[in-house]
């Protein structure tokens, strides 16, 4: 078992590129989608349609 093990990997193969494009380059993320939201490594970057609730 390695550290990826441990990750809870978005299935969609696009959004794994998408969290890890913002993740190498700490860039911002603004998306609607619903899923985003749940990756704590995003916390800091992500602006997603629930402005007013944290980041889960």
């Amino acid at each position: 078992m390695n550290g990826f093990d441990k990750l809870k990997l978005p299935k969609d193969p696009q959004d794994r590129i998408i969290i890890a494009t913002a993740l190498h380059y700490q860039a911002t993320l603004i998306s609607f989608d619903a899923h985003f939201p749940r990756y704590q490594e995003l916390n800091d970057l992500l602006i997603s349609e629930n402005l007013h609730e944290p980041n889960l």
